[in-house]
C-alpha cells in the first residue's frame, strides 16, 4: 500500500479524505487504517476509488500492490508467496510480467502454477478486479 501516492492522488482529484471515506461508506479512521495498510481495502473499495479519482491501471498498481509484488522478479525469493483463489481452485503466482507489451497496456500479468508448480495460465491483473478471482498472501 502506497498511503502517499493514495494522498497526492486524493489531492490531484480536488477531494479530502473525509469525502473518500464518505464515499466508501466508512468512517475517517477506517479510512486511515486502510490507507496507512494497517487493514486492507476491499475490492469494491479499490473500485470506487479507481472510479473516484479517476486512476488508471498503472496508478492502481502502485497504489495498492504491496511492494515486494511490484518488484519480485521471476523465479525469485520473496517474504511471502501469493497466492490466486478462483472458486475452490488456489495457485501460486509465480511470476509477475512486466514486458513490453504489458507496458503497453498498463497492465501486469500475473503467471499462475498449480500445487505441484505447474503451468496453469496467465491471467491481467485486472481480473482481480472483476470478482473472478481473489488475490492473498502467506507469510513464511
Amino acid at each position: 500500500m502506497n498511503w502517499i501516492a493514495l494522498e497526492a492522488k486524493t489531492k490531484e482529484a480536488g477531494l479530502t479524505n473525509e469525502e473518500v471515506a464518505k464515499k466508501l461508506s466508512i468512517n475517517q479512521a477506517t479510512y486511515y487504517r486502510k490507507k496507512r495498510g494497517f487493514s486492507d481495502f476491499y475490492r469494491e473499495e479499490i473500485r470506487i476509488i479507481t472510479d473516484l479519482l479517476n486512476l488508471s491501471p498503472e496508478d492502481v498498481n502502485y497504489i495498492f500492490l504491496p511492494i515486494n509484488l511490484r518488484k519480485r522478479k521471476k523465479r525469485g525469493g520473496s517474504c511471502m508467496d501469493l497466492f490466486v483463489k478462483n472458486g475452490n481452485q488456489i495457485y501460486k503466482v509465480n511470476y509477475i510480467c512486466m514486458c513490453n507489451e504489458c507496458r503497453k497496456r498498463g497492465m501486469p500479468e500475473l503467471e499462475l502454477v498449480d500445487q505441484e508448480g505447474n503451468y496453469v495460465d496467465y491471467i491481467k491483473m485486472s481480473d482481480l478486479f472483476n470478482g473472478k478471482y481473489e488475490l492473498f498472501q502467506k507469510n513464511k
